[in-house]
């Protein structure tokens, strides 16, 4: 399928290769099968917390209180760092691992209606 999708090539060789150096879906997942492949890697998240020794993984959280501003700026931050990550990828000369990073952003709570001045 990876083949027929042209996400892996054969070499010279025959052995399989990756076709392009980065493959992105872009800042949002819109597919059912993209969704479930988040899904699958929130999984693989959350049991690494058991599975890997900390040395080898980074699993953080933040809770902030922002308006809508803030959320866009935020928004904006993780996509800008997500793009400086690829590129990282792509200068990477010895690649020994497959990492997966995620970001999640969610609402914890209900918009709070702003206050009328009077």
């Amino acid at each position: 399928m990876l083949l027929e999708l042209g996400l892996l090539v054969r070499d010279e060789r025959g052995r399989l290769r990756q076709a392009s150096l980065t493959v992105t879906t872009g800042p949002e997942a819109r597919s059912q099968q993209l969704k479930k492949f988040h899904r699958t890697m929130m999984d693989h998240a959350k049991s690494s917390i058991e599975r890997i020794p900390a040395a080898e993984r980074d699993v953080s959280g933040l809770t902030l209180c922002l308006g809508t501003h803030g959320l866009s700026l935020v928004k904006r931050a993780i996509q800008r760092f997500r793009r400086e990550l690829l590129e990282l990828s792509e200068l990477e000369q010895d690649g020994r691992q497959v990492i997966q990073v995620n970001f999640q952003l969610f609402p914890l709570t209900r918009t709070v209606r702003a206050k009328k001045s009077d």
